[in-house]
Order: structure tokens, then sequence, then C-alpha cells
């Protein structure tokens, strides 16, 4: 899967990407006991809503916007550069996004995909 990724992706962690992977096969794959549901149907009893859990592709270039500071100027940047690393699953349509700068998991619903390195 990290090779789909961009290059200026993080690689020194491979938790996201199996956290990613386990939550792919476990929502989008049937069920060995009902044919009709998915594994994660199964065992907690819903269906994952993908209007409520957006989903994109691992490793995704994002901008995400950070919270207002106090002193608020037209020159200071409010949004920073990302990764899309997978669905926050207890938050309604949030997404963990990578920090490119700080490697920190973040959770944000204010978002958008890039297709083209920000630097």
């Amino acid at each position: 899967m990290y090779f789909m990724v961009p290059q200026e992706f993080p690689r020194f962690d491979l938790r996201p990407a199996v956290r990613y992977v386990a939550l792919m096969l476990n929502a989008l794959t049937p069920s060995y006991s009902e044919s009709s549901s998915s594994a994660m149907e199964v065992v907690t009893g819903k269906r994952l809503n993908f209007k409520d859990h957006p989903l994109l592709p691992f490793g995704t270039r994002v901008e995400y916007l950070i919270p207002t500071p106090q002193s608020v100027t037209k020159e200071s940047a409010r949004t920073v550069t990302g990764f899309y690393v997978g669905p926050a699953l207890y938050n309604y349509q949030s997404v963990q996004i990578l920090s490119k700068a700080t490697r920190q998991s973040v959770i944000r619903w204010s978002y958008w995909s890039v297709d083209h390195a920000l630097d």
C-alpha cells in the first residue's frame, strides 16, 4: 500500500496503514457467517455509513484548517499540509490526518484533498 502514497509521506510508522487496511477489509468484504453483511456489521450491529465517515485513498495529500489563533493577521497561514490516514469513526464526518510538519495525527472535519506538492 505504501507504493501508492506520495514520496514525502512519512514511512516511519506502519500502524495507520494497518488500521486503514483492517477497516477496509472488515467494512467492505462480506462476512463468512452472513454473506449479505460485512464483518464489521455482524460484530457492531450497524453498517458503516460512508456519508458520516468519508473515505479517501490512504496517504492522499490534504490541507486542513487550523483553529483560529488569538492574533489573526492576513499574512498568517490558516492551513496545514498533511496526509489522510483514515476516517475518525467516533467523530461525525471527520477524518484522521497525519500532519506533515509535526508527524502527529489530528482529527479534522474541514479539509480538502490536493493533487500536487504544497511547499
